[in-house]
């Protein structure tokens, strides 16, 4: 028995990855406080300075957005066109062949999930001026804003489709000749895989806390002094979906 091979080969490198998603800017600085009341200088006695009110609490930070989708995967390879005389395989029984088409590439990984955007810093406190006779009087700075939480991973790429099966003609005079086909020997190409997900992006992280104007006063707290947890990643997205298969092979008998 005989085995006339022409099948394709499958093919194993994946897809191109799908881009990293890109942060958000910062986002700077929340509203100071209002000011206070200066101190008022008298030369028999000074009224000292009221402190102004604290600076407005940072905003939370946006999410991160979603990664990229991976690309598509590579087409399978395809199988061969081959035409063979019968009669090259006289006296040895049964004829097999396979001329499959080879698997898709595997698609291409989703690329990764932003990291949040910081926590806006909070305000800073008002100020009450002292005005050269008495000390300023410093407002409390704003707590900082938590961090936005991390983006989701990107999807992963659909695989790539099946290569096309090949075609075999066997050519033979007055007896056609036995001639059968290997297990899936006449399938096209198995789609390839679909890509993996992205990663989720990392949390991003608090704001600091706003400060006082002028001389020292009150720092305000940031996020993680209020929350020691970070902001949570972002979840990955499903995998790709899988290609399609390819074409099937053919097989002709052909007299002469």
């Amino acid at each position: 028995m005989a085995t006339i091979e022409g099948w394709g080969n499958n093919t194993t490198t994946p897809g191109p990855p799908g881009a990293d998603a890109g942060p958000f800017p910062d986002p700077g600085q929340a509203a100071s406080g209002l000011a206070g009341i200066g101190a008022v200088c008298r030369w028999y006695g000074d009224t000292p300075a009221l402190p102004g009110s604290p600076g407005v609490q940072g905003l939370p930070g946006a999410a991160g957005t979603i990664g990229g989708a991976g690309r598509k995967g590579l087409v399978g390879g395809n199988g061969m066109t081959v035409t063979v005389e019968a009669s090259q395989y006289t006296g040895i029984g049964t004829i097999t062949y396979d001329f499959h088409g080879g698997k898709g590439g595997p698609g291409g990984k989703g690329g990764r999930g932003a990291i949040g955007q910081r926590g806006q810093q909070g305000g800073n406190g008002g100020v009450g001026p002292g005005n050269g006779c008495e000390p300023n009087a410093p407002g409390t700075g704003g707590n900082g804003g938590p961090g936005g939480m991390g983006g989701p991973g990107g999807t992963g790429g659909t695989g790539g489709d099946g290569g096309k099966g090949g075609t075999l003609t066997m050519r033979y005079r007055l007896v056609p000749p036995v001639v059968l086909p290997v297990s899936g020997g006449l399938n096209g190409g198995a789609g390839g895989d679909g890509g993996p997900a992205g990663e989720g992006g990392n949390g991003g992280p608090g704001g600091a806390g706003g400060s006082v104007g002028g001389a020292a006063g009150g720092q305000g707290l940031t996020y993680d002094q209020v929350n020691p947890l970070p902001a949570p990643p972002g979840a990955p997205e499903g995998p790709g979906y899988p290609g399609l298969p390819g074409a099937p092979a053919t097989f002709n008998l052909q007299p002469y």
